[in-house]
């Protein structure tokens, strides 16, 4: 046991000038529903905005704690995390200033595979909404990719994965802060790691593997935030289906969406293509659930993940 690297909660706060939205991501492998109802309640008290507005994803490193469950271990551990989340979104909304927001899309092949093998489904887009200040000066940026954050070795140490190298190295080489969301990958493997697969690259899951992969999504994500068209005066929506476990965020035409369950990876890529106009930041399995079955697509959830984000104004 131990820790490798540091565990990061990251917020970014966004403001029309009447209401404001809060994005949060955390190093963490899955979030209990109610600790995710804890935290959008205690950033919206500290930022004064309302809590359908806080948007919350994680990275779903596996090396990470596994707070969707009720360990023992873990309850001091999620009793603080919601006043740590809020103290960053406070110093986040403290910070504030004239900004624009846009987003992109850029395509990296052959980092990720479906766990049926070659030649199937998986989506292949990193997704980025990137935020930009007076004089160009970068802000933030929120980069989503479906691939699992399960390259480290299980030797038991803590440590954010791929995700959080590729933000460190955003950070380092743009500027600004880096979130990072999991995207749709349940039935997604990193590199060529599909099921049965007999001689797998990178199979000693060394710590130069995850800097690979992150630093490779890290250079394909800052070139598409490069691409973004930023747009200020925008407006500010959102959208629930407690019943599905899905709730939208969207920032002018950037569309944040959770999924509490795991979902297959061409969920994003056809939530891509109903909506867009919309740079789609997808983050599925919140809870965390194990590696299990690879789920199909459910048309009807399909359905409601696009009437969530259409209802926040999203198209």
């Amino acid at each position: 046991m131990g820790v490798r690297d540091d565990l990061l909660a990251r917020a970014l706060v966004l403001s029309t000038g009447d209401e404001s939205a809060v994005v949060i991501t955390l190093d963490v492998w899955g979030l209990a529903p109610a600790l995710v109802q804890s935290i959008c309640e205690q950033t919206a008290k500290a930022v004064k905005c309302d809590p359908r507005l806080v948007w919350v994803s994680c990275t779903g490193n596996a090396t990470g704690p596994n707070l969707w469950a009720r360990d023992e271990e873990y309850v001091r551990y999620s009793a603080y995390l919601p006043e740590l989340c809020a103290g960053a979104a406070a110093s986040a909304f403290q910070a504030m200033g004239p900004a624009g927001i846009g987003g992109a899309v850029a395509r990296v092949p052959g980092v990720s595979t479906n766990v049926a093998g070659r030649g199937h489904d998986a989506d292949q887009a990193v997704a980025v909404v990137s935020v930009i200040g007076e004089n160009d000066r970068p802000i933030a940026r929120v980069v989503s990719f479906a691939c699992p954050a399960s390259v480290s070795s299980a030797d038991g140490a803590w440590t954010a994965d791929w995700p959080g190298y590729a933000a460190w190295a955003l950070d380092q080489s743009a500027g600004g802060i880096t979130l990072f969301s999991r995207g749709a990958d349940g039935d997604i493997r990193p590199f060529d790691w599909w099921s049965g697969n007999p001689s797998p690259t990178h199979a000693e899951r060394l710590v130069s593997d995850v800097q690979a992969l992150g630093l490779l999504i890290a250079t394909q994500a800052a070139q598409a935030a490069a691409r973004a068209q930023m747009k200020r005066n925008v407006t500010i929506g959102w959208g629930a289906d407690p019943a599905a476990g899905l709730r939208a965020l969207r920032v002018g035409d950037a569309v944040f969406i959770s999924s509490e369950s795991p979902q297959p990876s061409t969920l994003t890529s056809r939530l891509r293509d109903s909506l867009a106009r919309a740079t789609v930041i997808m983050s599925a399995n919140i809870r965390g659930d194990p590696f299990g079955p690879p789920p199909g697509l459910d048309e009807s959830f399909l359905s409601a993940a696009s009437g969530v984000a259409r209802s926040a104004g999203a198209g």
